[in-house]
């Protein structure tokens, strides 16, 4: 029957084209004429999948026997009880695994015609992992993820998931990396070019993964893919986890000029407007966000983004914690939230929302630097190293974890280990060349070390360093002023006291320590004897 040809052939051209209810129209005509078969019936489900009619497509695959029959067919009843958010029910056809693919009676080429059998395996699998993230069962969502991906190296959704969600250790990005790679030159030994491609996929699956630093350019990768928004995503987060806003905010600016709505970048540029006080633009984003894209998680963050930007933080709170209901494994959501409570001194749901972030966001040294941080808020302080360290197990070359340790080395009483500490902040601020205000913090902490060990001419060189990158900075106005008044130089003392209440009038220990530096002063001032005054 040529008609039944010329119609699967327009039925293929019109869901190509999204004509999804012609294509249904004549898919219809061809299973009636053909008695149901195989390949028919996939599209005919296929379109009435694409046509949000899950039951339907379900129904018909049912009917002609098909989901015995047809991995494939199983994929497309597996995707419609997932549409329809009966992830349960989806495993219970697609199975929990591949080997009741292997009990499958249908021939691999009875299906490779319009679906080979490695794509369906990829695609089951990544399935399942979907599923089983939603479940939250982060360890079969892996293990299927890999699945997918040993079936089919070019599976980038599944890779994908694994970097966006940090489902997996460095360490074990890079296995993964390692491992794909062996897989996609056996497939591709046959293709001319192979080896490039090869190359080119190590490049952008490394790139999606790392983090921190910039991935290796070999000369195989053609320069015009370094333009990619994917690869420019990558820079400005690896940036961005350095700590350095402004040319993070440089790239995602680029990336949203050209694609105003891609997801990977907005979370980075989101951020990098809270950090760079960017307010207008974030609210002008946000907007945008809600009128286009309700349903993404990334919105509702932009909103409590801006709120928590002005300080509104009960309300951020309402929309960080609505950005986690839309995606319960938005990390950047999390983190919003538990800094919403943590600036308000709640500390125990501060913490509990760190604690979400730490599990979903497992690959990144964030959520472990601001756990530390919170316990160490609440004095708890072995606790808060031990998340330091595993912090610093992560990215060794954050300066805001050995600024922090110092901290609570200093508070600790071990005044070298705090010294040790902050000077390697110091060195890691001056290299990543980061915004002088954080440097500044680091000398100040330093400089009182350095005090209470009274060293006071390192502490009044560290001091006058910090100055010279914060001129308007009280608190090192404030230090000078003690060590020259600790050095009885009460006219210097007295100088930066008034400079130090000059830009923060409310510094009661200022005040007090102004009155006690001239009552010093004048008592130290020797007035001339009665008879030896002039004339």
């Amino acid at each position: 029957m040529r008609w039944v040809e010329t119609l699967r052939r327009k039925v293929k051209e019109y869901m190509a084209s999204s004509s999804f209810a012609s294509a249904a129209f004549w898919a219809d005509k061809i299973v009636t004429a053909t008695d149901g078969a195989l390949e028919d019936v996939y599209l005919l489900a296929k379109a009435y999948m694409s046509l949000q009619q899950y039951e339907r497509a379900m129904h018909v695959l049912v009917k002609y026997d098909a989901v015995r029959q047809s991995p494939a067919a199983r994929l497309i009843v597996g995707q419609c009880f997932t549409a329809l958010d009966r992830g349960e029910e989806a495993l219970d056809v697609i199975g929990v695994d591949d080997e009741h693919l292997d009990e499958l009676r249908v021939a691999d080429a009875e299906v490779a015609d319009f679906h080979p059998i490695a794509d369906v395996r990829a695609q089951l699998a990544l399935l399942r992992g979907k599923i089983f993230e939603n479940q939250d069962n982060r360890i079969k969502a892996i293990r299927s993820y890999r699945a997918a991906l040993n079936h089919d190296p070019f599976c980038a959704e599944a890779l994908q998931r694994l970097a966006d969600h940090h489902l997996l250790k460095h360490s074990e990005e890079t296995q993964l990396v390692a491992s794909i790679l062996p897989v996609m030159q056996d497939k591709l030994a046959s293709e001319e070019e192979g080896d490039i491609l090869t190359d080119i996929t190590d490049f952008l699956y490394s790139s999606l993964f790392e983090r921190y630093q910039e991935v290796p350019i070999s000369d195989q990768i053609p320069i015009k893919l370094l333009a990619n928004p994917d690869i420019q995503v990558s820079r400005a987060a690896q940036l961005f986890n350095q700590g350095q806003f402004e040319e993070s905010f440089t790239i995602t600016t680029k990336v949203l000029d050209n694609d105003k709505f891609n997801e990977a970048c907005l979370p980075f540029h989101i951020a990098c407007q809270v950090e760079l006080k960017e307010i207008n633009s974030l609210f002008y984003l946000a907007h945008q966000l809600v009128d286009n894209m309700p349903q993404k998680a990334v919105t509702w963050f932009a909103v409590g983004s801006y709120y928590f930007a002005t300080k509104f933080y009960e309300v951020a709170r309402t929309y960080f914690s609505k950005a986690t209901t839309k995606d319960v494994s938005f990390g950047p959501a999390w983190i919003g939230f538990a800094h919403a409570f943590a600036v308000e001194g709640e500390h125990d749901q501060a913490m509990a929302a760190y604690s979400n972030a730490v599990r979903i966001l497992s690959g990144s040294h964030l959520p472990l630097l601001y756990m530390g941080m919170e316990y160490a808020q609440t004095n708890n302080r072995p606790i808060a190293m031990r998340y330091y360290r595993q912090a610093a197990d992560i990215y060794d070359a954050d300066p805001a974890i050995f600024h922090e340790m110092g901290v609570l080395h200093y508070h600790e009483g071990r005044h070298d280990d705090a010294i040790k500490c902050f000077n390697k902040a110091r060195k890691l601020f001056r290299r990543l060349r980061l915004a002088p205000a954080r440097l500044h913090s680091t000398l100040v902490n330093l400089a009182r070390v350095r005090l209470r060990l009274e060293e006071y001419e390192e502490a009044v060189q560290l001091y006058e360093e910090a100055l010279s990158l914060v001129p308007d900075s009280g608190v090192a106005h404030a230090g000078l002023a003690f060590i020259y008044h600790l050095r009885d130089d009460f006219e210097r003392a007295i100088q930066y006291y008034h400079k130090a209440l000059a830009l923060n009038p409310s510094d009661a220990f200022c005040e007090q320590m102004l009155a006690k530096a001239l009552a010093e002063q004048v008592q130290d001032f020797d007035l001339p004897a009665p008879d030896a005054a002039p004339e």
